[in-house]
C-alpha cells in the first residue's frame, strides 16, 4: 500500500461518494451529510475526474450508479464501515476468547501474588489468555535492561515515567521481617538488639549494601549477612534451614509465610515506605487488551495487605 498515493486524494470524497449510493440523490445526500447541495455536487465532480467515470446518470429514478460505480462500492463500502467502526465504535476485548500472551515485567515479590492470583482468575472465569511474567527491577527496568516489549510494568518506578510511558500507582508498602521462628524462640517480634546480632540474608538488585545496612549502621550496628541475592522467591527454602532473617517487602514476606510455614514481624525500627506502580506504552494506552489487563491489575491490587 501506498500511503503518499493516498494521502493526495480527499476522502471525504469517497464518504460523499457512498453516501451518494445509499441515498439516491444529491439532495438526500446533503442532508445526511450537513452540506450544500453545491458542494455535494462539487464532489461528485471530482469523483468523475478521479475514477474518469460519469458514476451517477440522471434517470426518472434518480441518480442511477453506472457498472463502474457499483464495482466501486462493493469494494469501497465494507472498508469504510471497518473505518468507522475503529473511530467510533472500538472493540472490545473477551479474555474468553482471545489466545492473547500478555507480557509482564516485574521483580519477584510481584510475581510471587500476582502470578498465582492471576492463575487462579484465569481457571475461574474460563479465560484463554495467557500471562507469562519477566524479571526485572526498578533499577534494571530504568536502565539498559528496560523490556520495551512487555505489555505492561510493574515495579517501584521513579515518579516521573521514561519518554512515551504512562504511570499508575497502584499501592504503597512497607517492610517485614521474615523468618523461621523456631530459630528465635517462637517469637512473634524481635528486638533491635536481636536483629542487631542475628544473621541475615539481603535481597538486593545487585547483592550490595541496601537501606537496612545503612539503618543499622546509623544506630551502632554492623549487619551481619551471610548471604545475598538477588530474588526473593529462594528465601522460601532458605529460611527454614538457616537461623537468619530478611527483610523484604511486607507483602511478599506475608505470601511466603503463609506457604512456608515461617514468620512475619515489624522491623524494629522505622521501616520506608515505597509505591509500587504499573507503567505501559503510550501506544497501548487506548487498545482494548490493555486496558483490560491495567483494569484487572488494579483490581488485584484491592487485595493487596501492603
Amino acid at each position: 500500500m501506498n500511503l503518499g498515493d493516498m494521502g493526495r486524494v480527499n476522502l471525504n470524497l469517497l464518504v460523499t461518494f457512498q453516501t451518494l449510493m445509499d441515498a439516491g440523490s444529491v439532495t438526500a445526500t446533503a442532508r445526511r451529510l450537513q452540506l450544500t447541495q453545491s458542494a455535494v455536487s462539487a464532489s461528485l465532480s471530482k469523483l468523475r475526474t478521479l475514477f474518469n467515470d460519469p458514476l451517477f446518470v440522471r434517470t426518472q429514478k434518480g441518480m442511477t450508479p453506472t457498472r463502474r460505480a457499483l464495482e466501486i462500492s462493493t469494494r469501497l463500502g465494507p472498508s469504510l464501515a471497518t473505518i468507522e467502526s475503529v473511530l467510533f465504535h472500538p472493540r472490545e476485548f473477551n479474555p474468553a476468547e482471545s489466545k492473547k500472551t500478555f507480557h509482564i515485567s516485574a521483580s519477584d515479590d510481584i510475581e510471587l501474588i500476582l502470578a498465582p492470583w492471576l492463575a487462579q482468575k484465569r481457571l475461574e472465569m474460563g479465560w484463554q489468555v495467557e500471562f507469562a511474567f519477566h524479571q526485572t527491577s526498578a533499577e534494571l527496568w530504568t536502565g539498559e535492561h528496560r523490556h520495551d516489549s512487555a505489555d505492561l510494568v510493574i515495579t517501584a518506578a521513579p515518579p516521573i515515567p521514561p519518554e512515551n510511558y504512562h504511570r499508575d500507582p497502584l499501592f504503597t508498602g512497607g517492610y517485614a521481617c521474615l523468618y523461621d521462628p523456631k530459630f528465635f524462640n517462637g517469637t512473634k517480634k524481635i528486638t533491635l538488639e536481636e536483629y542487631a546480632s542475628a544473621p541475615h540474608v539481603r535481597v538486593s538488585f545487585n547483592t550490595q549494601i541496601g537501606w537496612v545496612d545503612g539503618v543499622l549502621q546509623s544506630k551502632g550496628y554492623l549487619r551481619n549477612v551471610i548471604l545475598s541475592t538477588t530474588h526473593f522467591a529462594g528465601l522460601a527454602a532458605l529460611l527454614p534451614r538457616v537461623p537468619a532473617i530478611a527483610t523484604i517487602p511486607k507483602y511478599a514476606a506475608e505470601a511466603m509465610a503463609s506457604s512456608a510455614g515461617l514468620c512475619t514481624c515489624k522491623p524494629p525500627f522505622e521501616a520506608p515506605q515505597f509505591t509500587i506502580s504499573m507503567l505501559w506504552q503510550t501506544q497501548y494506552d487506548s487498545a482494548p487488551e490493555n486496558a483490560w489487563l491495567r483494569t484487572l491489575v488494579r483490581g488485584f491490587t484491592a487485595t493487596v495487605n501492603a
